[in-house]
């Protein structure tokens, strides 16, 4: 099929009228006239973006108009032309999806810092994550009030992680002035929320699920850390004096291969009774600890 339009140098000699008109066809100043047509129709959609609430829409309002193009006046939009199209839709898309990102990362970052982990948090030479607890134990008893807190709300998030889940998106969402259909009833900051496209919806869900593991990783990492410190420096008060005695006994008394087995289920059972000394004190350790 012949590619419809002019070539540059035939625009610019018409314009200065040194080309003759029939070298011209109609056909080709048609399609060069629908070129400039499709162009504008790509402007269009920029605009609609910026100045409207809805991506979708103003998307499958400027592939309408090309419809409308094509059924008026044959036009037939070229390989080129239609990706320029996806290529601008993409953009479009990718742009609504770098603003979910921005609102994503500045929930996370209060939720993080809400459950202790940026305050106790470091990065060590090695570019590992580890957690600096040493002052929050004194006696065998957590003192420090911020651990408390940030086991209490990372506790009570965990509780239901699919609610929690539903929770960040509608804060994303609220705190990016979007919403995830028109006929939304969820609250928003705008008068005219942009509605987020289905693809870059499923993208959030995917990419808060992904989060929430992380956080939930992470919280148990840091209060891991706070049971070995206890265990380590602090192991002489917090010992259960009868799963003590009856540790020594079997050292006393039992074979060495009894003596390995009922070593790993004392040392399985001590660790639990230190976990429930946290939780005697209302400081509340997740299952995955």
């Amino acid at each position: 099929m012949k590619k419809r339009g002019l070539k540059m140098e035939q625009l610019s000699l018409l314009s200065k009228g040194a080309v003759p008109e029939e070298e011209i066809s109609v056909d080709e100043i048609l399609g060069w006239l629908l070129n400039i047509t499709v162009g504008l129709l790509m402007v269009f959609m920029i605009a609609s973006f910026l100045f409207r609430t809805d991506l979708q829409d103003a998307l499958d309002s400027a592939k309408e108009q090309l419809g409308v193009l094509g059924g008026k006046y044959g036009y037939i939009i070229n390989t080129e032309e239609g990706e320029i199209f996806e290529d601008l839709e993409k953009a479009l898309m990718d742009l609504q999806r770098q603003k979910l990102l921005l609102g994503l990362e500045q929930v996370l970052s209060d939720v993080r810092n809400s459950f202790g982990l940026t305050h106790f948090g470091t990065t060590n030479e090695e570019g590992e994550r580890e957690y600096l607890l040493s002052d929050i134990l004194s006696q065998g008893k957590v003192i420090n009030e911020r651990f408390k807190r940030g086991c209490v709300l990372a506790n009570q998030a965990f509780l239901d992680q699919q609610q929690m889940k539903r929770d960040l998106k509608s804060r994303v969402l609220l705190k990016k002035g979007m919403v995830l259909n028109k006929s939304s009833v969820e609250p928003s900051l705008v008068e005219n929320p942009e509605v987020v496209t289905g693809e870059n919806a499923q993208w959030l869900s995917d990419q808060i699920s992904s989060q929430v593991k992380a956080i939930y990783a992470d919280c148990c990492i840091m209060q891991r850390t706070a049971l070995a410190y206890l265990m380590e420096h602090q192991e002489h008060i917090l010992m259960d004096v009868d799963l003590n005695k009856q540790l020594e006994r079997v050292l006393e008394e039992a074979s060495e291969q009894e003596k390995l087995r009922r070593i790993s289920e004392f040392g399985q059972r001590h660790y639990q009774h230190v976990k429930s000394l946290f939780g005697k004190q209302n400081v509340p350790l997740l299952d995955g600890v």
